[in-house]
């Protein structure tokens, strides 16, 4: 065995596992250090794949979620992208539909659920493992959200039949340029607008969420008739020096204004460019009138 599978059987000894989870939970430590402490070590600790955390959303229901997986974050830490998670929760307590695209294990769609004891809220998540884990993930909290959070496998585009999908747990995307060297499935591919239609007849989509690892301005493309008419709130990643020009243009054309989700709070409106440092990513759309207080 080598250093650095020792090193990985030693921090992931229960006793030392437990202690580091406490350390980088503490309310004393400084957010950089917290940073560090989980992306350098915590986050390689070896979790039973099969243990359970829970999380109460702030004014709504308890989610049981698997530790498998990115959330783990979570609980490990007690934080998973403050910029953007908190301020989706409340927008979701007023949306009747919301679609989470590239929903990875599910917690954006599960806090909208959570938020709101009423909304519709679809998880879009094409990578076969991601789409086990978000299925895993709902089914654990299926007592509370009945039948109005579902899963689909497909891959939202602005095209409809089947595509080649470079397949990296969390960082999975359409485009070949993004991840040239991962390994390729076939997805089910489909455009938003026809997907609304036949599986949310008659809902208002208020809330949508985009990360799909640099193809966000094509699935707002395969959206245009549900934006032009609905005037949803858009949460979506920006990677830096992929997406800014294109997504800008179509933002643009809509009559929306575009904010920054940094960590001091939205910023804005102001012309989109992506954090280079991948930090904070997330952007959030809003039509022209509305603000992040507003909307």
């Amino acid at each position: 065995m080598d250093a650095t599978a020792l090193a990985k059987r030693a921090i992931s000894a229960r006793p030392v596992a437990a202690t580091l989870r406490a350390v980088n939970r503490a309310p004393w430590l400084p957010e950089e250090a917290r940073h560090r402490l989980y992306t350098r070590l915590t986050r390689r600790i070896d979790w039973d794949p099969t243990s359970v955390f829970t999380w109460t959303v702030p004014g709504g229901e308890t989610l049981r979620i698997h530790r498998d997986g990115t959330i783990r974050e979570l609980d490990l830490t007690g934080r998973y992208e403050e910029d953007s998670l908190p301020l989706f929760a409340a927008c979701a307590r007023r949306a009747d539909a919301v679609l989470d695209i590239g929903s990875a294990e599910g917690i954006y769609a599960l806090v909208a659920a959570a938020s709101s004891p009423s909304a519709a809220v679809v998880a879009f998540e094409p990578s076969p493992g991601q789409h086990r884990r978000l299925a895993a993930n709902l089914a654990l909290n299926a007592g509370w959200t009945g039948d109005r959070l579902r899963a689909s496998d497909l891959a939202l585009a602005n095209e409809e039949g089947t595509a080649s999908f470079y397949d990296v747990p969390g960082n999975s995307s359409l485009n070949p340029d993004f991840r040239p060297d991962a390994p390729v499935v076939e997805v089910r591919v489909a455009r938003g607008d026809d997907v609304v239609a036949e599986l949310l007849p008659g809902r208002r989509i208020d809330l949508v969420k985009v990360d799909t690892e640099s193809t966000e301005p094509d699935v707002l493309r395969g959206l245009a008739a549900t934006i032009e008419r609905d005037q949803p709130t858009i949460f979506c990643e920006v990677l830096a020096g992929r997406t800014e020009a294109a997504l800008q243009e179509l933002l643009d054309g809509w009559g929306y204004r575009t904010w920054w989700l940094g960590p001091d709070g939205p910023r804005g409106p102001e012309p989109i460019v992506g954090d280079p440092t991948y930090r904070h990513a997330n952007w959030l759309f809003l039509p022209e009138g509305r603000t992040p207080t507003t909307s």
